[in-house]
C-alpha cells in the first residue's frame, strides 16, 4: 500500500496582510498572537472574524489563505462573510469594532508618527 505525501503551502505574510493585522489589533486591542489562538472569549471571536472578512474583502485572498492567516479552516471565513450583516446590526460590540477598524483604515489613523513607526518596525520584524 502506498503512502499518501500531502504537502502543505507554506505562506508567507504580505504587507497588506500585515497591515491589516496591525489595523485590528489596534482596534480590538486584540493581539495578533490570541487571534491565531484556539481562544473562544467574544472579543477574540469578533476580532478574528472581521479579520478574516477584511482578508477577503480588501485582499483578495483566497478562502484558505485567509484561514490560514487566523489559523482557522476556510469555511469558518465563508461563515464570517454569510454571518456579517447580522453581526453588524445586531451585536453592538461586533459594530463598534468594525467601524473602529473601518475608520482607522480608511483616515489611516494612527495617533503618533511613534505609533506609526512602531507598527512599521513590528511589520518589519515579522517579515524575518
Amino acid at each position: 500500500m502506498k503512502e499518501a505525501i500531502i504537502i502543505e503551502e507554506e505562506f508567507v505574510l504580505t504587507n497588506e496582510e500585515k497591515l491589516l493585522i496591525k489595523i485590528v489589533e489596534k482596534a480590538s486591542g486584540i493581539l495578533y498572537i490570541s487571534l491565531k489562538s484556539t481562544k473562544r472569549d467574544s472579543d477574540i471571536n469578533i476580532a478574528r472574524n472581521i479579520l478574516g472578512l477584511l482578508l477577503r474583502r480588501e485582499t483578495h485572498c483566497t478562502y484558505k489563505r485567509a484561514g490560514w492567516v487566523i489559523n482557522r479552516h476556510h469555511s469558518s471565513v465563508v461563515t464570517y462573510e454569510k454571518k456579517f450583516n447580522d453581526n453588524y446590526n445586531f451585536y453592538p460590540e461586533f459594530k463598534r469594532v468594525y467601524d473602529k477598524v473601518i475608520q482607522i483604515k480608511e483616515n489611516n489613523h494612527f495617533t503618533t508618527n511613534q505609533e506609526m513607526t512602531l507598527i512599521k518596525r513590528q511589520i518589519l520584524e515579522m517579515e524575518k
